[in-house]
């Protein structure tokens, strides 16, 4: 999503720059640029309202479901890895949570990846992890928001999506 954005700015700025110089009576462009320039201004300003004022739309909700990596993946040794992610909110209210997971069959590898909400380096920290689920403790107001994190590891089979007692 965040490269989505970058696109948009750098399209933006330069349809702004381009306008303006053709504004300033130097540019000998035909009517068909002036037009193309003018399209690309308002298609910026279109963007600019739509995905700034309202930055939890669909079309961006669509560009975020399509950057879930969640499933089975095998690594270089051929071995089955599964992937699960989601969201957490924090705030001063409670400065930590705890996150339910899947089972794991063993403790997992989280990372926290962004901050849904903002721009921010400043991460919560996640100070316990375990085959069930992971606490997160904020220190700062700025660590407030919602985060989406991924977790790495070996999911337990569940018995009910067709697996059998041998299958643990």
């Amino acid at each position: 999503m965040k490269y989505f954005f970058i696109f948009g700015n750098i399209c933006s700025i330069l349809g702004f720059v381009a306008a303006i110089y053709q504004m300033s009576g130097k540019s000998n462009l035909s009517a068909t640029s002036k037009t193309l320039m003018l399209i690309l201004v308002v298609l910026s300003i279109i963007f600019w309202l739509f995905f700034y004022l309202k930055p939890q739309n669909r079309i961006a909700n669509y560009i975020e479901t399509q950057t879930d990596f969640s499933g089975k993946y095998t690594d270089s040794q051929n071995q089955t890895m599964d992937i699960v992610e989601g969201e957490f909110e924090v705030n001063t209210m409670n400065w930590g949570t705890s996150v339910d997971l899947p089972p794991f069959e063993e403790q997992p590898i989280v990372r926290i990846l962004y901050c849904i909400d903002r721009d921010t380096k400043n991460y919560p920290k996640i100070v316990e992890v375990t085959e069930d689920y992971f606490k997160v403790q904020i220190g700062s107001s700025t660590q407030t928001g919602k985060w989406k994190w991924r977790a790495r590891g070996k999911l337990l089979q569940s018995m009910e999506n067709g697996g059998n007692e041998n299958d643990l």
